[in-house]
């Protein structure tokens, strides 16, 4: 059961009037005193944090624990704040209270009960899913790795480069603990180096989500959901760094060995040149980032990559199931992501205020190509924090306007046509441009989102 508690201040609004002598029962009419504007209580304080949410910035949502994989038993739930911080039951500053068992008992086995975070990222407004086990204090995409019974975080700190690699961390940080916001924000420079280490860390082991889920594409993508889940995908991913080598995990033939186990019956299994090229293709992703991540910019452009280049390539890739596909794929360089990723340092940010977060949409559209978008499917992205309803994702909303910016009017034209919007890439086009739309939440923000078109 879900309740949310609103206060609102009531406005007592006064008339004033006074006789100037010219009407009857002229004189001065005494001014009434205004009645004061109630104060609505406080609400009660909160409880400690008990856990923070982060991806490659601060992360802002919900934040559930459950008893076992199926998340049939919810023990509790609540916000995560606009610092990121999570109070169990508590939805502090963003509504009311929400929760069911917040005094639940959380101390039982970690591979049986964990925590799964729904949340807006901050650079982005995009929409990650992560888990951790539950006596983590960071729920992150690095410590949604540890999921699986028997995951070693000495093991993964090797495998993703966060001790022992060119990505290396100064400290052998203690992965369920290590704040990198917190640290971000100090004023030694070797700890905020770190901090920016660990951003590109987390971004890197959504990389290794975001590509191997795209294995599971069996036709060319038409839209890429603004969103990354290692959520659902993290025990799985988590189960196969177990099983692999304590060894350094971005090189062809290792990352290889991690899609191999990934990819498993009921899935249809690509052919083994495929999967090869898969794995380049996240590798080289990874060696094509900074080894920090250290300002939004360059934050927004590496997550806003893993949906808009990342994804729907290795999507292309196995959709067309092809050696001479994966020869093309094999062939990709960092050179070629840098340049793929370049109009992702245009983006728009997560709103300091309000409580409604339209997240940005992807689509793959071939050069020449017009499509119809309906409205409704880019409204799935947008969240509404304070609403009950399916977990706090906007069920309603409006189209208010469709624009292109003039820099992108030579590659890309869309039109509103009621609440469908026409999308052409100009023939001869390639690679990623955008247009930009202003939508209405249902209690009447107006809020501005991108939808970025990789054009194949």
């Amino acid at each position: 059961m879900r309740n949310v508690l609103a206060c609102a201040g009531l406005i007592a609004l006064t008339a004033c009037g006074g006789g100037d002598g010219s009407g009857s029962g002229g004189g001065n009419v005494p001014t009434p005193a205004p009645t004061p504007t109630p104060t609505p209580p406080p609400p009660p304080p909160p409880p400690t944090a008990t856990a923070r949410v982060y991806g490659s910035s601060p992360a802002t949502g919900r934040l559930d624990f459950y008893s076992d994989r199926t998340r049939e038993n919810t023990l509790t739930q609540g916000f995560v704040t606009r610092d990121g911080l999570y109070y169990p039951g508590y939805a502090n500053a963003l509504v009311g209270y929400i929760g069911i068992g917040a005094g639940a008992d959380l101390s039982a086995d970690n591979s049986v009960r964990f925590k799964v975070a729904g949340v807006t990222d901050h650079e982005t407004s995009m929409s990650l899913s992560l888990q951790a086990p539950e006596a983590a204090k960071m729920i992150t995409p690095v410590t949604s790795l540890l999921f699986a019974a028997g995951a070693d975080a000495a093991k993964l700190k090797t495998q993703l480069g966060i001790t022992g690699s060119l990505f290396g961390m100064v400290t052998n940080p203690d992965l369920a603990t290590y704040d990198a916001i917190a640290e971000a924000a100090s004023s030694d420079a070797a700890r905020a180096a770190d901090a920016a280490r660990m951003a590109a860390a987390n971004v890197r082991a959504l990389a290794i989500g975001a590509g191997l889920e795209a294995t599971r594409y069996r036709a060319v993508p038409t839209d890429a959901a603004g969103s990354v889940r290692l959520g659902n995908l993290g025990y799985e991913v988590s189960e196969c760094l177990r099983d692999a080598p304590a060894q350094f995990i971005f090189t062809n033939d290792r990352m290889t060995q991690v899609a191999q186990c990934f990819v498993r019956p009921p899935d249809v299994e690509p052919r083994e040149t495929i999967l090869q090229a898969v794995a380049h293709l996240i590798n080289a992703y990874a060696a094509a980032m900074p080894v920090r991540l250290e300002t939004p910019d360059d934050k927004a452009r590496w997550l806003l990559g893993l949906s808009g280049y990342l994804v729907p390539t290795v999507a292309l890739l196995v959709a067309a199931d092809t050696d001479a596909a994966a020869q093309a794929a094999l062939a990709v360089t960092t050179q070629t992501i840098l340049d793929e990723t370049a109009r992702y340092v245009d983006h728009y940010t997560y709103n300091a205020t309000g409580l409604f977060m339209p997240g940005p949409d992807f689509l793959t559209i071939a050069a020449g190509d017009t499509v119809a978008v309906p409205f409704a499917t880019l409204r799935l992205t947008d969240i509404q924090y304070g609403s009950i309803e399916n977990g706090g994702v906007a069920l309603g909303g409006t189209l208010q306007s469709v624009a292109v910016p003039a820099v992108n009017s030579a590659q890309v034209a869309a039109t509103r046509d009621g609440d469908t919007i026409s999308v052409s890439v100009a023939a001869g086009f390639r690679g990623v441009t955008f247009f930009d739309y202003v939508t209405r939440s249902d209690a009447g923000e107006d809020r501005p989102a991108r939808v970025y078109i990789r054009a194949y």
